[in-house]
């Protein structure tokens, strides 16, 4: 017999909801292990991982472009078509200001811009998209005199 969860829409969708508000929870404070450990516990109990889930995941891994691009394939392997808040999520992340090497970060720039074509190509780029790129360009090309 299959699980509770997976007989009752509504049990599931409340659980996916509450567990992806802890998941947010993670993100805020920025505990990425208790993020993906959370992540984790929804699968054993038979919670379903949303775009939402993922996207706070993306959230969580703000300026941890491997541990994004983890999250990114676990999301894929689900099956779970990324959403505009998903793209905008994970673009920010791979785009925010770290104390990683120049190389590091060029690469997070890039995979941040093939997300966003990606974004272009599912229809699914908007205005948040574009001011995320633009102001992360600005950042990384400092002020002028």
């Amino acid at each position: 017999e299959r699980p509770l969860l997976s007989r009752n829409w509504t049990a599931t969708a409340t659980a996916t909801a509450a567990f992806t508000a802890v998941v947010r929870g993670h993100a805020r404070l920025g505990d990425v292990a208790a993020a993906f450990r959370t992540a984790r516990e929804m699968r054993r109990a038979g919670v379903l991982l949303n775009e939402v889930t993922y996207a706070e995941l993306a959230s969580a891994c703000t300026g941890q472009s491997a541990l994004l691009d983890l999250a990114w394939r676990s999301m894929r392997a689900d099956g779970v078509r990324p959403s505009s808040v998903t793209y905008n999520a994970a673009i920010a992340a791979h785009l925010a200001p770290t104390d990683e090497p120049n190389a590091a970060a060029e690469k997070a720039l890039r995979r941040a811009l093939a997300l966003a074509r990606e974004a272009r190509d599912e229809g699914l780029m908007t205005a948040t998209t574009l001011n995320t790129l633009i102001s992360a360009l600005l950042v990384v090309d400092g002020p002028r005199d």
